[in-house]
């Protein structure tokens, strides 16, 4: 099943040269991707955003919103006429941002073979009542072009499973974690063979491909990494994690690929049992007096940075 915020009804004319246009009033428009050209890992490729038509026009491969007209403008990187490969992400009003959010007591959900993209967040969890709780197991997913907030955004005590899936080209982060915001656990997360990808795209300097937060517990096993906005893997606020054979890697702004803990009152613990490191300046960051990375069997090429501890251990 594929759930996409793209919209599939627009009509599209000439402009001009290789410029369309079509009329739309939308409340806003939550980012492009053509689907016709991909990334090496076989993502769609971003329809950049363009200040002005006149930079629209001048710009293959961007599109112009002209919201006081209902005016949407786009110029394809190979010219030709917009088809049904073009995702042209829409959002209809202040409140239309889920492609799936849930918000029950005591749910329980399977997901398997299901592929989210867009809308402000691909999949939602948010309890009001600290004393909620669900249980979620994702099986081959994939979490794509979130604009505004995170691929997987999971707020509440929870019991969570995800399997082969995939997150990635999200606005923030890929997998996010934390208890919901009127308290209760923080939740429970195995990680087993997933991506978390080229995630980040605001440069508020805290966008990884898969966090844990609020004194909540991740297990991270054989997951892959790389290319995130900033550090690839980083569990903050007393959380506990044990990362299994991950290989993290080549963070965009020179980052590092694990860190733990966000400050000298976080007492976070992350064990890297066989974990990779590559391609960042910081191998592993412990950031806090009190935070404590233990690793075995860790292969890096970098430094370590933090005031917190880093020591071997033996499983």
């Amino acid at each position: 099943m594929i759930s996409s915020r793209h919209d599939t009804t627009l009509a599209w004319s000439v402009h001009s040269g290789t410029t369309y246009v079509t009329p739309c009033d939308y409340f806003q428009v939550n980012g492009a991707r053509d689907a016709s050209v991909l990334t090496p890992e076989g993502d769609y490729t971003e329809v950049i955003r363009a200040a002005s038509l006149v930079e629209c026009q001048s710009t293959p491969g961007s599109f112009f919103f002209d919201s006081g007209a209902s005016q949407l403008y786009v110029n394809l990187i190979d010219g030709r006429t917009p088809d049904s490969s073009l995702r042209i992400y829409k959002q209809a009003s202040s409140t239309d941002l889920y492609n799936i959010r849930f918000t029950g007591d005591d749910q329980i959900i399977y997901m398997d073979g299901v592929h989210l993209e867009g809308g402000k967040e691909p999949l939602s969890t948010r309890h009001s009542d600290p004393n909620f709780y669900h249980y979620l197991f994702a099986k081959n997913c994939t979490f794509k072009y979130a604009k505004g907030a995170n691929g997987v955004n999971q707020t509440s005590g929870a019991m969570v499973i995800f399997q082969n899936c995939v997150a990635a080209h999200n606005q923030q982060d890929g997998f996010n974690y934390k208890s919901s915001p009127f308290g209760g656990p923080g939740p429970v997360v195995i990680e087993i063979d997933c991506v978390g990808r080229w995630n980040g795209a605001d440069s508020e300097g805290t966008n990884n491909g898969s966090t844990m937060h609020s004194a909540g517990t991740i297990v991270r096993v054989n997951g892959k990494y790389h290319n995130n906005q900033d550090r690839n893997v980083h569990d903050i606020d007393d959380c506990f994690s044990w990362n299994m054979g991950c290989i993290s890697t080549d963070s965009q702004t020179g980052n590092s690929n694990f860190a733990c803990g966000v400050g000298d009152s976080d007492d976070s613990i992350m064990w890297l049992d066989g974990c990779v490191s590559s391609g960042s300046p910081v191998d592993i960051e412990a950031n806090g007096a009190l935070t404590t990375v233990y690793t075995f069997d860790f292969i890096g090429e970098a430094v370590n940075g933090g005031n917190g501890t880093i020591t071997n251990y033996q499983p």
